[in-house]
């Protein structure tokens, strides 16, 4: 595979090699200076974890976990897709199609952070488009989807307007279909976004406020002038 033979980007590296010094004791935003929000190193603590655990490269390990994630949204979207009875696009060109986009488009950035959003991105696009036309999709999989944008959004929160396309799209579904508006509001998926959301930002007060901001914000203003919240933003 070619993300293996390619050298690991910076970004990647460093959030791998943060990831293990927060194994091993070290109080991220106190003794690592990380200008990332939280999740940006909890999501690499699982590869950096089983590499010590196996004694395997972290690469590998790491790629693998890139792998079978963007396989899973694609797999979760597809799945979506099939109860839509007369879809734009036949299953199978949309599985290459949705294939080539996670796993192909970001080529060289493979393992950055915009391929995990990305890959989580399409099968919350996909719902949102088969319930705006008024198909009915099972709440594991619209829950499912909601997860996975709700991570999306979490890595760099200013990608919160893929959940905000929800009202958007239902209410151009509700002019078209004479169907009230008031339906969406009854739609468990849009509101287990937020919901989500307020956990993780409970678990960043708990483990990494006032830190996060005091330092890793000031810093990144010092240098770059650029505000609190914009940093926060996953900037």
């Amino acid at each position: 595979m070619l993300a293996l033979r390619l050298p690991m980007l910076s970004d990647t590296a460093w959030l791998l090699w943060v990831a293990k010094r927060s194994l091993h004791g070290a109080v991220v935003y106190r003794d690592i200076v990380q200008m990332n929000p939280p999740l940006s190193h909890w999501l690499h603590v699982p590869p950096v974890l089983l590499s010590e655990l196996t004694g395997w490269p972290v690469k590998p390990i790491f790629v693998g976990m890139v792998v079978i994630w963007s396989a899973a949204c694609v797999a979760l979207a597809l799945e979506i897709w099939r109860r839509w009875p007369n879809p734009q696009l036949p299953t199978v060109p949309a599985a290459v199609a949705a294939g080539l986009v996670v796993v192909a488009l970001p080529g060289p950035f493979f393992g950055q952070r915009e391929q995990f959003i990305l890959a989580g991105a399409v099968q919350w696009l996909v719902l949102l488009a088969v319930r705006s036309e008024g198909v009915h999709v099972p709440v594991s999989l619209s829950l499912a989807a909601a997860g996975a944008v709700a991570l999306s959004i979490a890595l760099k929160p200013f990608y919160i307007g893929w959940w905000a396309a929800g009202p958007v799209l239902w209410w151009r579904w509700s002019r078209a279909s004479a169907q009230p508006v008031t339906v969406f509001w009854r739609w468990p998926a849009f509101w287990a976004v937020p919901g989500l959301g307020t956990l993780y930002l409970a678990a960043v007060r708990h483990t990494a406020y006032p830190a996060f901001l005091q330092a890793s914000a000031g810093l990144y203003w010092r240098y770059f002038h650029r505000p609190w919240w914009f940093v926060a933003a996953g900037n």
